[in-house]
């Protein structure tokens, strides 16, 4: 009962329409073309139309719903992209709503500037699962946890995006460490814009009483020449607990207090 239903066509040179339909299409079949599976699964049901014109952008009216998401066993939810034509019918709006448990994990609103492409598109995180980005880590981290919460903002071009949040913070975020075999845990606030990302005393603890404070910034020029200044202040905090040799040669307890800067 699956189908991908596609009629029509694009054109820089005239106007054009490409109507593209998907009908019970099972999202697991995309993990066959990945280089590392990622134990994506789910339906996608709804419809697409893109227009052409000469001398305006690319444009989108969509109504498409992903439903029974998981990555990697991890619930994702069901996710509902809907794009509409404002009143006048110069820009498009944009809705994207994520919802896991009954709760809106993401919802995203905003407008697409057909004369030049540009976007404004205002995210609110309520909880959102930070496992789900553990199938695309995994060769950094054993495991992941936790939430992320707050509002995101991106403005402008695509690949010249301007960013900037509100209220954006880590909640109980977990994380294992798989060449160390330490997991830790972390709160506090995160802020992000145009030149990076910015800790400001986030409070790091391990499994057996062991903390940290992490203040510091990870900068960068469009995503190139990308920098990292950070500072940690520790407290009897693990820093290894691998009890056997997996291959590597490095293998103990190690715990660490003072402090460091990277």
């Amino acid at each position: 009962e699956q189908a991908i239903k596609v009629s029509g066509g694009i054109s820089k040179d005239r106007p054009d329409t490409l109507s593209v339909r998907l009908d019970k299409l099972q999202l697991s079949i995309i993990d066959e073309f990945l280089a590392e599976k990622i134990g994506l699964e789910g339906e996608a049901n709804g419809s697409a139309v893109l227009t052409s014109e000469e001398g305006i952008t690319l444009g989108m009216l969509a109504d498409i719903t992903l439903d029974s998401l998981k990555l990697a066993g991890n619930d994702a939810g069901s996710i509902h992209l809907s794009s509409i034509l404002e009143e006048g019918g110069e820009n498009i709006n944009i809705y994207l709503q994520n919802r896991i448990q009954g709760r809106n994990a993401i919802y995203a609103s905003g407008l697409y500037y057909l004369d030049d492409g540009r976007m404004d598109i205002m995210a609110e995180l309520d909880k959102l699962s930070l496992s789900l980005v553990g199938p695309f880590m995994k060769d950094i981290f054993e495991s992941t946890g936790g939430n992320l919460s707050g509002e995101l903002r991106l403005q402008g071009l695509p690949g010249y995006f301007s960013t900037s949040s509100r209220n954006l913070r880590l909640e109980d975020a977990r994380f294992g460490l798989a060449f160390t075999g330490v997991n830790y845990t972390a709160n506090g606030p995160i802020t992000v814009n145009d030149q990076g990302l910015y800790l400001e005393n986030v409070q790091i603890r391990d499994e057996s009483g062991g903390s940290a404070n992490l203040n510091g910034s990870l900068t960068h020029n469009n995503f190139k020449d990308i920098h990292i200044d950070a500072g940690l202040s520790l407290l009897n905090i693990k820093m290894l607990d691998v009890i056997t040799d997996r291959g590597s040669g490095l293998y103990g307890l190690l715990r660490a207090s003072g402090n460091a800067r990277i």
